[in-house]
């Protein structure tokens, strides 16, 4: 056999085998994404369901957000909440529309309660 046919073989070999490589890291790099982001929704979920299981007064809420650094402001109340608070966190989050920060609504009791996902 020719070696230089040889050599050209073995080096296109080799570079699909590059090929296959780098799509497998891609693939499994995308699976290890995914697993991540539903680790982190049931996580969310967890807390909203645990943090909405007790009262949690504004004051307490405005603490924590302060110790934070974000910033605070009282908002129109809406979507069946008494009074509404927005935070904005000192970094924007880039994957949530709308305005900056989020709402956070409480009930007449003054405990903090989930608020529609549509209510902005």
């Amino acid at each position: 056999m020719n070696p230089v046919a040889l050599v050209r073989r073995f080096i296109g070999l080799g570079a699909m085998g590059a090929v296959g490589l780098v799509g497998a890291k891609s693939w499994l790099d995308e699976g290890r994404a995914n697993l991540r982001l539903d680790y982190y929704r049931d996580m969310a979920a967890f807390h909203e369901a645990a943090g909405l299981s007790a009262c949690i007064r504004a004051d307490a809420v405005v603490d924590a957000a302060m110790r934070q650094g974000w910033q605070v402001q009282e908002a129109p109340a809406a979507c069946g909440a008494t009074t509404m608070v927005r935070a904005v966190p000192d970094e924007p989050a880039p994957w949530l529309p709308g305005p900056d920060g989020f709402l956070i609504g409480f009930d007449g009791a003054g405990c903090r309660m989930a608020l529609p996902e549509d209510c902005d």
